[in-house]
């Protein structure tokens, strides 16, 4: 694919793909430990049949698989919180609202892990971040869903977290690398992470959120979702990315990127009827975080045009 046909297309696929994975993550019958330990091992394997992925891991020294290695713990890590917030909370549309909130972390933790400066901006965006948070917040049901609402918000908010702390690891460590290559080994290196995590889990899990017994082999339609979520959520969506950011600007790439929860919730709207559940609250919160994360690719377009002026 080097003539590469309507990138903009492909973008929106693949961004589309993404978003679907919150869908899939609630069909899937898997708790989320085994889920994603399914996923990261279907995905890791099918990055080995993209070509050119093995002959670039000669590029890679001790260093750089060292570094993407701890990537993918947390990789893993947000895997595991953001589907743990989607079966706890039985809600994609909360999950995704709450991963709005990975424009905040990132404003926050950028200038501190990059050494860069701190943007007033950027930290303002934070702010109405946090008041569409608490807009959220009041959406939670006045009954005994109460208290599984407020820890799938939690769940959600340290998945986004964590994903700001690897996206801003990626942006610093990736220039120069094979992207496809360190993305395989980060599922690798989580999935190897998981094998060595879930076994303790099982005995700790039951005071946080019971762990189903681990299933190898799972149920047939769990098996078609966990190929749809590996190979074309995962793998699929991420060509698809790469081939169209070789053809976009990053600017219109960010935009589109953004409108993943976007596209998430509404599908989870079409698939599981979740505007019948969700109230005004969760609307007008939902709103306000998706208008931070479009605000915050064009603040930092008119900087970068600032400071080439």
């Amino acid at each position: 694919m080097e003539e590469v046909k309507h990138p903009y297309l492909q973008l929106h696929l693949a961004v589309f793909l993404f978003g679907f994975t919150a869908i899939l993550g609630k069909l899937i019958t898997l708790d989320q430990y085994n889920l994603v330990w399914q996923r990261m091992w279907i995905a890791g394997v099918a990055y080995f049949f993209v070509p050119g992925v093995l002959r670039s891991f000669k590029k890679f020294n001790k260093k750089d698989f060292l570094r993407f290695a701890l990537i993918g713990v947390l990789v893993a890590i947000h895997w595991v919180t953001f589907y743990g917030s989607i079966k706890i909370g039985n809600s994609a549309s909360l999950t995704l609202a709450c991963f709005g909130t990975i424009t905040m972390f990132t404003a926050i933790l950028e200038p501190i892990m990059t050494r860069s400066n701190f943007k007033r901006k950027e930290f303002a965006i934070s702010l109405l971040v946090l008041l569409g948070l608490y807009f959220v917040y009041l959406a939670k049901p006045k009954d005994e869903m109460a208290l599984s609402f407020n820890m799938a918000i939690a769940w959600g908010i340290f998945s986004s977290f964590i994903a700001a702390v690897f996206s801003v690891l990626n942006k610093k460590w990736i220039p120069g690398k094979n992207t496809m290559t360190a993305s395989s080994v980060q599922l690798i290196s989580g999935f190897l992470f998981l094998s060595l995590f879930i076994p303790v889990m099982g005995n700790l899990a039951p005071t946080i959120v019971p762990l189903a017994g681990f299933q190898f082999i799972p149920g047939t339609w769990d098996i078609v979702y966990l190929i749809l979520l590996s190979i074309f959520c995962t793998t699929l969506a991420f060509v698809f990315e790469l081939n169209a950011l070789k053809h976009v600007t990053a600017f219109v790439a960010n935009l589109v990127i953004n409108l993943e929860p976007v596209y998430g919730i509404i599908m989870a709207a079409l698939f599981f009827s979740e505007h019948k559940v969700l109230n005004t609250y969760f609307y007008i919160g939902a709103t306000i975080i998706m208008l931070s994360v479009f605000i915050h690719p064009i603040l930092r377009r008119l900087n970068t045009r600032r400071n080439t002026l």
